[in-house]
């Protein structure tokens, strides 16, 4: 934890988190790890964090669909990541190799994620085979007004 803080505050500085078009960086907790060289890390306790991560994995296309249900719910942005449309060796989580998927990550304060993520599943066509969202704890946040 301490070196995870210490690294952020280190690239914050290099980058200028929180300068537009610079960016955001932020640390999450990693709550079950399998591994034989891992030690000790599903055992820790840690504290809930005030600024959580909402991740929607869905398929290629809808990321706009998602973002305008997250607006409406209170996000006042996210950032995509996509797969190139042109790479082929690269694996889809829910199309079965037919297309690509996108992940959008939108950081929230905890009192807004669960109508935000309410509004992505009711207004962006989430179900159980279109995609998944889920959110984490992000800690030593930099870059967020």
């Amino acid at each position: 934890t301490d070196m995870a803080e210490i690294l952020l505050n280190l690239a914050a500085e290099e980058f200028g988190f929180g300068k537009p078009g610079c960016g955001i960086g932020y640390a999450t907790n990693v709550n079950k790890v399998y591994g034989e060289s891992i030690n000790d890390v599903n055992s820790h306790d840690r504290e809930e964090s005030e600024i959580q991560i909402i991740t929607a994995i869905i398929g290629s296309g809808k990321a706009e669909e998602v973002m305008k249900a997250a607006r409406s719910a209170g996000a006042s942005g996210g950032t995509l990541v996509h797969n190139p449309d042109d790479d082929p060796d690269l694996a889809s989580l829910f199309s079965k190799d037919e297309g690509t998927d996108e992940v959008v990550l939108i950081l929230s304060r905890k009192a807004c994620v669960r109508g935000i993520m309410d509004a992505v599943r009711e207004h962006a066509g989430l179900g159980p085979d279109k995609g998944i969202i889920y959110c984490q704890d992000a800690h030593f946040v930099h870059g967020l007004k």
